[in-house]
């Protein structure tokens, strides 16, 4: 049990991390990180839709 706190503590902190990141990154550049993110989120709906279809 004390493992499982220990590695869900160290997921928790790469998560915040990682999502302060992006915050900085929509200040700085709001336009280019939005496009960033609609171009990726497009990108993965069109590759699991023509998975499905397979």
């Amino acid at each position: 049990m004390e493992r499982f706190l220990k590695k869900s503590g160290w997921t928790s902190i790469l998560t915040s991390i990682a999502f302060i990141i992006i915050g900085i990154l929509l200040v700085i550049n709001p336009d280019g990180i939005v496009k960033f993110i609609s171009y990726a989120l497009r990108s993965h709906i069109h590759i699991y839709r023509n998975y499905q279809n397979c």
